[in-house]
């Protein structure tokens, strides 16, 4: 699309926080994780929201969607790691049904 991937866009946005800040934007706007330059861990939670008729298989490692349309032609995309059983038990039920298709099959 005639853009250089490692040069800075004329109108891009950085955006910076301390500590616990927060930032919210709808995934479909075009984004990028900076370079982390800091010699500490830095930790972050992406929380998505998609319809029941939007398929995210794509981003769980090992599915057969990831495999098709990243794996195989050897891309590059975000893997979202499954829950483990023991995180899901220790959810409240009321979120449980949110995390019900992403919890992870014993020996995966």
């Amino acid at each position: 699309m005639g853009v250089d991937a490692d040069q800075p866009y004329p109108t891009e946005l950085l955006v910076t926080g301390e500590a616990g800040s927060v930032v919210s934007f709808d995934s479909r706007l075009w984004h990028a994780a900076n370079h982390h330059r800091s010699s500490e861990q830095r930790v972050s939670m992406a929380v998505r929201f998609a319809p029941w008729w939007l398929s995210l298989e794509v981003l769980r490692p090992g599915s057969d969607e990831r495999k098709r349309i990243v794996d195989e032609v050897g891309a590059s995309d975000n893997s979202v790691p499954l829950v483990t059983r023991e995180v899901f038990d220790r959810l409240p039920p009321d979120v449980q049904p949110l995390f019900r298709h992403w919890v992870q099959r014993s020996g995966s």
